[in-house]
């Protein structure tokens, strides 16, 4: 493919493009357009009802619905497309990649191409060089029934350069100030996505002592063992109920050491998911370094 320099300039300005990956439908002289004046757009995943019948009773028997793979057909025109405009295009379209669209650049989908691209165009000559004029149609189908928020860009503040006037009220995005940050025994939290999320979080200590950590109605609490090195590093995986120790050493507020990782199952699941909307999580640790690099990560999740 053509470099970043070579192609196009990014345009997305009219809320009419994506990126897949690194690049930009304007990139390669590609607009969305709609099916009659209207876009078309699946609000849900695809749905799977789990059902069992059973003959001595009328009808099924339920056991929820789950969410499933999500898929997004998109129709594209084009105008004075070029034979190197169309290797880049197929070159671009390969592989597993992000798929955001402008007027959601918070939302990002991981997708492939589900189906062979089609194209309908006439040939035309301009200046001696052949060039294509017409539509496609493209699919891309994602396998997590979820879309998230991509390199933890997921306030206001991260976007200020990319017309979050035109998006931001209906986002839900908040401005940072002061969300999850350690501060005084708790840390104040904002999940902007439509549903729950998980979360890592990660502490530092300098002594054996006891942790106890508060999420809603649940808690969780446990004893922390001496560090070999400065510090002992405590990482919490709520979507795996794990807690991890390493011993680090740090300096100028970042790790430069870690070793002799031990980790244990949390066998009781009292790690909850942070849930949509404001809530904090307390927190009461015995020799918690407060200047240390200490962090709460998460992401939303969009359907």
């Amino acid at each position: 493919m053509r470099s970043i320099d070579e192609l196009r300039p990014i345009r997305h300005s009219d809320m009419v493009g994506f990126y897949f990956g690194d690049y930009h439908t304007s990139q390669f002289g590609l607009v969305r357009v709609s099916s009659g004046n209207r876009y078309t757009e699946y609000l849900f995943p695809t749905l799977k009802t789990n059902t069992v019948d059973n003959n001595s009773i009328d009808g099924s028997l339920y056991f929820g619905t789950n969410k499933s793979t999500r898929t997004f057909q998109i129709d594209l025109a084009f105008d004075s497309v070029t034979e190197d405009d169309l290797r880049d295009i197929k070159e671009w379209l390969t592989g597993v990649h992000p798929l955001i669209f402008d007027e959601r650049p918070y939302v990002a989908y991981t997708c492939t191409l589900n189906s062979a691209p089609q194209i309908k165009f006439l040939t035309f000559d301009e200046d001696g060089d052949r060039v294509y004029k017409g539509e496609m149609s493209v699919t891309f189908m994602s396998y997590l029934p979820y879309g998230y928020t991509i390199n933890g860009k997921k306030y206001i503040d991260d976007f200020l350069d990319e017309n979050f006037d035109e998006w931001s009220s209906a986002s839900k995005l908040v401005w940072k100030d002061g969300l999850d940050e350690f501060k005084e025994g708790q840390i104040n939290l904002y999940n902007g996505g439509d549903v729950e999320t998980d979360y890592t979080l990660t502490f530092y200590t300098t002594a054996a002592g006891k942790a106890k950590i508060v999420l809603g109605s649940n808690s969780y609490e446990f004893t922390l063992p001496s560090p070999i090195k400065t510090h002992l590093e405590v990482k919490i995986n709520s979507k795996l109920q794990l807690a991890q120790y390493n011993n680090v050493k740090i300096e100028d507020n970042k790790v430069i050491e870690s070793d002799n990782t031990n980790t244990i199952l949390i066998t009781d699941s009292l790690i909850s998911c942070i849930p949509t909307g404001k809530s904090i999580l307390t927190y009461e640790i015995d020799s918690l370094d407060t200047n240390a690099p200490n962090s709460i990560e998460y992401r939303y999740r969009f359907l």
